[in-house]
């Protein structure tokens, strides 16, 4: 449930901040793997505070969130439940591809209701900010995105070393 918790407000996130694709440093050899910054929902709380929120926009995004967290939710939990069928199949019967992909459709399905959501909720967020605080937004989250590809970079070429090492 954490996971697609984390998933909603990555969207969130996302959605407040409209980005281009930016390529990510790619790995060396021998490089740590990135450390995590925390939760999504600390960052996302971080983002709210670095780009300062007045007294009532902080109330305005409160009440956005308050008036829509119960259904965002119940969408996040049919997600959670819908990749947990999916996940236990592929463990449990791999070569029934057939109920993997009816399984795979209901995810996506339930993905589709919360990223509506998310989108929804979002909009109203973005009309309470400023032009400044979005500038703001776009720039830190493309820092983070930057970021989070250098990490998923590191940890693929840890996988590969791995699997170099130990494949021979």
């Amino acid at each position: 449930m954490k996971k697609a918790f984390r998933l909603m407000f990555l969207t969130l996130l996302v959605a407040i901040v409209p980005v281009a694709s930016q390529a990510a440093k790619p790995a060396q050899p021998g490089d740590a793997p990135a450390k995590s910054t925390g939760t999504l929902e600390s960052r996302l709380l971080r983002e709210f505070e670095s780009i300062g929120l007045s007294q009532d926009q902080k109330k305005a995004v409160a009440t956005v969130l308050k008036a829509t967290r119960d259904e965002g939710r119940k969408l996040v939990d049919a997600t959670t439940a819908a990749q947990h069928a999916v996940r236990v199949m592929i463990f449990k019967d791999p070569a029934n591809t057939a109920e993997i992909q009816r399984l795979h459709k209901a995810v996506t399905a339930a993905e589709e209701k919360a990223l509506l959501h998310s989108a929804m909720v979002t909009a109203k967020i973005r009309a309470i900010l400023t032009q400044e605080q979005l500038t703001k937004l776009e720039s830190d989250y493309m820092a983070a995105k930057v970021k989070m590809e250098e990490h998923a970079s590191k940890s693929r070429a840890a996988l590969d070393a791995w699997i170099d090492q130990n494949g021979k």
